[in-house]
């Protein structure tokens, strides 16, 4: 597990596995600005928090 992962960061299959969807669903949210992703290293890492607010209907 990566430093970014243990500070709540998860990558875009987490991130799909958590919301139960694909990873081409996720990418669409991210096109779609309902996802904002930080680059690192090559990858998207996306907080957990953002996530969890937007399952629950908050604001990003």
């Amino acid at each position: 597990m990566s430093r970014l992962e243990r500070q709540g960061w998860m990558k875009t299959d987490q991130v799909a596995e958590y919301l139960g969807t694909s990873p081409n669903n996720v990418r669409n949210m991210i096109y779609r600005n309902y996802l904002r992703p930080k680059r690192y290293a090559g990858r998207w890492y996306f907080n957990r928090e953002e996530i969890d607010r937007l399952i629950n209907g908050g604001t990003r």
